[in-house]
């Protein structure tokens, strides 16, 4: 188990084991969800340390190692991981999939940024997108 001070080295160092997990809750959650939350809750009062198991799942701790609060696991394979991976793909490759009609959201392969489907830069980090 790897300990870390940040979330955002967290999460860079779990995007290497996994890339869809289920929160507390039984909901899908992707890489690119973790930094849209990291991104849009900057003020959240850190625990002591963020914990990675070997297996890629996700906790925090407030003082031991042993009083971890996990809170997203590594995704079983099977058919609703391989939708979801294949949406995510799509999404690093800045070509998102059409939603109900409308083009969905792009994301910087960059920084995954969450971006405007039109967008032809980030907003971020002023990569330029595909």
């Amino acid at each position: 188990m790897k300990r870390f001070q940040s979330f955002a080295e967290l999460v860079k160092e779990a995007g290497s084991l996994c890339s869809v997990w289920v929160n507390i809750e039984g909901k899908p959650v992707t890489i690119l969800e973790l930094v849209d939350a990291m991104d849009k809750n900057p003020d959240l009062e850190a625990p002591k340390a963020y914990v990675l198991s070997e297996e890629g799942a996700i906790g925090a701790t407030d003082q031991y190692e042993y009083s971890v609060a996990w809170f997203c696991v590594p995704m079983e394979d099977g058919p609703e991981k391989t939708k979801i991976m294949k949406r995510l793909e799509a999404a690093l490759n800045g070509k998102p999939e059409k939603a109900g009609g409308a083009e969905a959201a792009q994301f910087c392969v960059e920084c995954g940024t969450k971006l405007p489907s039109d967008a032809k830069f980030c907003s971020k980090c002023g990569r330029k997108l595909a």
